[in-house]
């Protein structure tokens, strides 16, 4: 047999010239930067009449007893850690090899025909990026389908069988839910080990950022102090039970609130291969689509808008299922590693979004008879945890704000991040608890940031696009930087159609020519993506209207040119036959221009983008009306 020698305890490696973090073995992927094949022991080696001289320092001084591969090492990387000497100690035993790590036992064993082996692929990767940008891809375009596919409805059905028989309401109103597992939750392996090196890892970014460190702590103290975890006694702690998560952290500058939020990783493989989201079912989706939020939220004449705090962490996880979500932590590395037990709902086990948005609902059903408009508004205008509602009566919709406030607070969901487009809806409301706008786009725990995000601002009761300017950095684009680019355009209303599909045109193009993810595109698609591009920012300047029952000259609308003469005046509606008419090449409404408030907003040419290599623009859209569309909604003429 092969005397397998990878289990080094190191934390980076050097493969295929990138930085890898190897906290485990893993299957084989296409994403996978390194492969390679060995024989894993699976008995004990005897050594006892091996010749090995005393005085050599071993790299692993246990390499005859079976155990975990802690790091396979890239070939361009190992050969640097081997010294010349070497020491043959026997012709039927392995060579023992000097290197920088220590004396190296490699070679075969003599007796290997009485020892069974395991044929194994090992392969290690950073997370893959491929991964990741799929993720992108598939939200982008689920944009466009309103209806849900969802999970298999067996298991949907079985997920809300199981919340409904096992959800509690205490005293004080607060839900506790049992964590709904697969029958498979008896497979679970080992986790800790995986853990602890994740957290070793977590140490050295620690190290080298000592404020990521102190917000780290401060946000363990916070969980523990509040009674959302706790520190588990280790004389009591059964290891070989329940589940460790690996932890690490996402910075957000930009949040009004949490700068540093802490992401734990339920989909870390234990040592039989599954990890807790494997045995965990993911539930069904309980609350309407954006799309159906964000367009009855553009009915109210006076709307409000706020964010649950932390809503995960309001919902109790029954006692029982707490076990399975242990983590390891310590304030310095000069102490021993503490298991601490989360008591909430944890965000990134995939249960957990259901988890959370069922309690809600379930709060706003019990609590029916007491706030019924409130009740009905949480039933239908929560997208995860932000409320978008409002009432065409300013009084009403006073009520509306204090009544949710207090029925939320019953089942311990505190509101806060208030937006309004009226300050006397907000008259109750501490200054520290208001925002300036609403970002549709802001629940992504890997922080990504939008290429083309919608905002809305309350001041002038207006929805905008924020648009990513171009990395100038860039000389050339890869297939890969374009897709991630048009992935994270972010318009669930389609407000900006005629725009946007130029990117998913530029998509459709890079698939049919069947370029690779990481080739340098060139010709045609490139000259139509860097113009693309560069002008987005120029969608900056749109504001629509939020508001489409009002007339232009409501309290409740941006106000709007009183002159007759003025293009977005509403006794000139454009229209086809209009001297307006966006079918005029000289028309400040043509597909090149959009009307934006008293200025034109100019938008990539269209036609002179697309050209003969993707598509006809004649035979394939109307461009001209699909820019009136965006028109006439600015002109409140939807």
């Amino acid at each position: 047999m092969d005397v397998n020698l990878a289990r080094l305890t190191m934390g980076l490696l050097l493969a295929t010239s990138r930085y890898i973090e190897c906290t485990e073995m893993m299957q084989p992927h296409p994403g996978s930067s390194l492969q390679a094949y060995d024989d894993v022991a699976t008995a004990k080696v005897e050594i006892q009449n091996w010749p090995i001289p005393h005085n050599l320092a071993l790299a692993d001084p246990y390499f005859h007893e079976p155990s975990r591969i802690d790091l396979l090492i890239g070939a361009e990387m190992f050969y640097d850690l081997l010294y010349q000497d070497k020491i043959n100690i026997s012709v039927d035993l392995p060579v023992l090899q000097d290197s920088s790590l220590g004396w190296l036992v490699s070679g075969r064993v003599a007796d290997s025909k009485l020892i069974s082996t395991v044929r194994m692929c090992h392969a290690v990767s950073k997370e893959s990026s491929e991964q990741e940008l799929t993720e992108m891809l598939k939200r982008f375009w689920l944009i466009d389908e309103q209806s849900h596919s969802g999970l298999d409805q067996g298991e949907d059905e079985e997920c809300e069988r199981h919340f409904i028989q096992t959800h509690q309401r205490s005293e004080s109103g607060r839900y506790t839910v049992r964590l709904p597992f697969r029958e498979s939750i008896g497979e679970l392996g080992d986790s800790k080990a995986v853990a602890e090196k994740r957290f070793t890892q977590l140490e050295r970014r620690f190290d080298r950022n000592p404020i990521m460190k102190q917000q780290y702590k401060a946000f363990i103290d916070e969980y523990i102090a509040l009674g959302r975890a706790r520190i588990i006694d280790e004389k009591c702690d059964d290891e070989s039970k329940g589940y460790f998560l690996p932890h690490h952290c996402v910075l957000k500058p930009e949040s009004s609130t949490t700068k540093l939020r802490v992401v734990f990783d339920a989909s870390s493989m234990s040592s039989t291969n599954l990890s807790l989201n494997d045995v965990m079912m993911t539930g069904p989706t309980v609350q309407p689509t954006l799309f159906d939020i964000v367009l009855r939220f553009r009915i109210p004449k006076y709307v409000f808008t706020a964010d649950v705090s932390k809503m995960y962490r309001q919902v109790q996880v029954h006692k029982d299922d707490c076990k399975y979500q242990k983590n390891l932590w310590r304030d310095d590395r000069t102490e021993p590693l503490r298991t601490i037990e989360l008591q909430t709902v944890t965000y990134g086990t995939s249960a957990a979004p259901f988890l959370a948005t069922r309690s809600l609902s379930q709060l706003a059903i019990d609590e029916q008879m007491n706030y019924p408009e409130a009740s009905s508004k949480a039933l239908k205008s929560f997208y995860v945890d932000d409320v978008l509602t409002g009432s065409d009566d300013l009084e009403e919709a006073k009520k509306l704000q204090r009544d949710l406030t207090e029925m939320l607070m019953r089942g311990g969901f505190e509101l806060r991040k208030w937006c309004a487009n009226n300050a006397a809806i907000l008259d109750e409301i501490p200054v520290e608890f208001c925002e300036k706008q609403l970002d549709f786009e802001n629940h992504d725990v890997n922080g990504v940031i939008k290429t083309l995000g919608l905002l809305w601002n309350p001041v002038d009761d207006v929805l905008v696009f924020r648009a990513k300017p171009m990395d100038d950095s860039f000389k050339s684009f890869t297939k890969r930087q374009i897709m991630s680019e048009i992935a994270r355009l972010f318009d669930p209303l389609g407000l900006l159609a005629p725009v946007v599909v130029i990117g998913k045109l530029v998509m459709q193009q890079l698939w049919k020519e069947e370029i690779n993810w990481d080739d340098i595109v060139s010709g045609e698609p490139l000259n139509v993506w860097r113009k693309f591009r560069s002008e987005l920012c120029a969608i900056s300047e749109l504001k629509i209207p939020r508001n489409v029952t009002s007339s232009p000259s409501s309290p409740s609308s941006p106000s709007s040119p009183s002159s007759p003469s003025s293009p977005s005046s509403p006794s000139s509606p454009s229209s086809p036959s209009s001297p307006s008419s966006p079918s005029s090449p000289s028309s400040p409404s043509s597909p090149s221009s959009l009307r934006s408030r008293n200025r034109f907003v100019q938008l990539p040419d269209v036609h002179s983008m697309i050209g003969e290599t993707f598509v006809n623009p004649a035979a394939y859209l109307d461009w001209s009306s699909l820019v009136l569309l965006i028109q006439d909604a600015n002109d409140h003429q939807v």
